[in-house]
């Protein structure tokens, strides 16, 4: 029997031994990529062992103003934080 190609939001959450949640802001932060068939969002095997080999020490960000910034789901920002300076500070804290 052959390994599977593409795996689910859950199944990958599985794999990887976090939560669905985890998976979704992976996925909104392009940080996990997927295919998307009709409404499915499935991911491929490569990604989860790419994903698996990444260290990712600062998944969450830091308070800010004592309210923790997550801000996605499903790709989406659910209210506008600068996000996306706050990404690149974790990539910059990652190196």
């Amino acid at each position: 029997m052959s390994e599977r190609l593409l795996y689910s939001r859950q199944q990958t959450a599985e794999q990887l031994s976090l939560s669905l949640s985890t998976v979704d802001m992976l996925i909104g932060r392009g940080i996990l990529r997927v295919r998307r068939m009709g409404k499915r969002v499935l991911v491929p095997a490569e990604e989860i062992a790419r994903c698996s080999r990444r260290e990712m020490a600062a998944l969450w960000p830091a308070k800010q103003n004592g309210k923790t910034v997550r801000g996605y789901r499903y790709g989406a920002p659910r209210r506008a934080v600068r996000m996306q300076e706050i990404d690149l500070a974790i990539e910059a804290s990652a190196r």
